[in-house]
């Protein structure tokens, strides 16, 4: 739902704000919010799964490759939806 997506950008935006204290961009499609808006919800939790879901697909990715150094100040990095899964370019 509009609901929903809209959620998820909020949740995006405040991980694009601490990438972008590294210098890391981050950008996303539209599938990408509506997949994590679709994943993230529950009939019985609402929306309140999302934040786990960014956890576990976005932010723990993201986290190992600045740890690997794969990611460095001046990267921008791209979120799509491939195979049922978040893609990282």
């Amino acid at each position: 739902s509009e609901v929903l997506e809209k959620i998820v950008e909020l949740q995006l935006e405040k991980v694009s704000g601490r990438l972008e204290e590294k210098g890391i961009k981050i950008k996303y499609s539209e599938e990408t919010a509506k997949y994590l808006a679709e994943k993230g919800f529950d009939p019985l939790y609402g929306a309140r799964p999302l934040k786990r879901i960014i956890q576990d697909e976005i932010m723990d990715e993201l986290a190992l490759r600045i740890i690997e150094d794969k990611m460095k100040a001046g990267d921008t990095v791209r979120l799509s939806v491939q195979e049922d899964k978040i893609f990282f370019r």
